[in-house]
This record gives C-alpha cells, sequence and structure tokens, in this order.
C-alpha cells in the first residue's frame, strides 16, 4: 500500500481569447484557473473545529515540525480524492516575524514599555487549537509533540536572546 499524498492545486493565470459569454466574461479579461474537480471544498485544519482527518492533520504538524516551529501551514481546505490524496487550494502559511527594533525594546523593558501583545505567527497555543491531538503518522516525526515549542524565542535559539515568542 501507498501512503497517501498531499498535493496543492495551483492557479494558472489567463486571458480569454475568445468566448461564448461575451456579456460575463469578455475577450481580453484576464481571468485565473484552479485545477480542482471537486464540486466542494471541505475544511481540514481551520479553526481546530473540524472533523479529523489524519493526513491533513499530520501535515499541518510536519510543516510545523521540519520549520523549527516558524511555519503553521493553516486553512488547510480541498478534497480527498478518489486515490486516497488530498488536493489543497489555497492554503495559508502563518509564518514567525523576525525581531525588529521594537521586540528588543520590549524584551528588555517590558515593565516599561507596556503590556504584552497577542503574537500574530505561529504560536504553542495556536498550534494546539488547530493540531488538538496527534495522528498516528505524527508520531514517526514527532513521536513526543514537541514541534510547537522547539523555537520557544523569535531568534531560533530556545529564549536566549530575551525575545520570547510567547505561547
Amino acid at each position: 500500500d501507498q501512503l497517501p499524498a498531499i498535493r496543492v492545486a495551483a492557479p494558472v493565470a489567463c486571458v480569454v481569447v475568445e468566448t461564448c459569454y461575451p456579456a460575463m466574461i469578455p475577450t481580453g479579461t484576464p481571468c485565473t484557473l484552479l485545477p480542482y474537480p471537486a464540486l466542494d471544498v471541505q475544511k481540514f485544519v481551520f479553526d481546530g473545529g473540524d472533523d479529523f482527518m489524519e493526513v491533513p492533520q499530520a501535515f499541518f504538524h510536519y510543516a510545523a515540525f521540519s520549520s523549527n516551529g516558524k511555519h503553521f501551514v493553516c486553512d488547510i481546505q480541498g478534497c480527498e480524492l478518489d486515490n486516497g490524496d488530498f488536493l489543497l487550494i489555497d492554503p495559508v502559511v502563518l509564518r514567525a516575524a523576525m525581531p525588529n527594533v521594537d521586540d528588543v525594546v520590549r524584551a528588555a523593558a517590558p515593565a516599561v514599555v507596556g503590556g504584552s501583545q497577542v503574537a500574530p505567527g505561529p504560536t504553542a497555543a495556536r498550534f494546539d487549537a488547530l493540531h488538538p491531538r496527534c495522528a498516528h503518522l505524527c508520531e514517526t516525526f514527532d513521536p513526543h509533540r514537541k514541534s510547537a515549542k522547539r523555537n520557544v524565542g523569535l531568534c531560533g535559539m530556545g529564549g536566549a536572546c530575551g525575545l520570547g515568542g510567547g505561547g
């Protein structure tokens, strides 16, 4: 048996050269075509309340694991094909922001500058919300579920820089 694959349908930019519906899509109109065979789109990893499907959940976890917790592939949606593969459309990648001067000042003097803010990128709390439990596939690359906590500091050095990534 072959394991199911994850594929991403890539949109193609086009220009209409001939049309049967000139009132809707006139000649010369730019458009985007997406090779997607299904009639519906199913959410696999969106807000943590989705039906648990092993392969998309393992894909989310593996992306976080392989990026050292710096990238989360979210809004995983698409369809399961007849052969068991998953075809995804329009996934969103949350990326950890690089620290800037404001981050350094806030880390050095948090009481002086003001309260903390919710991090817009990957966090341990967001990982747990989107991936509430591991699939069996997850255990092959991250048996102790440490992916979300690997990048504790924004520098990737476990917080040694003083810039706690939050979580």
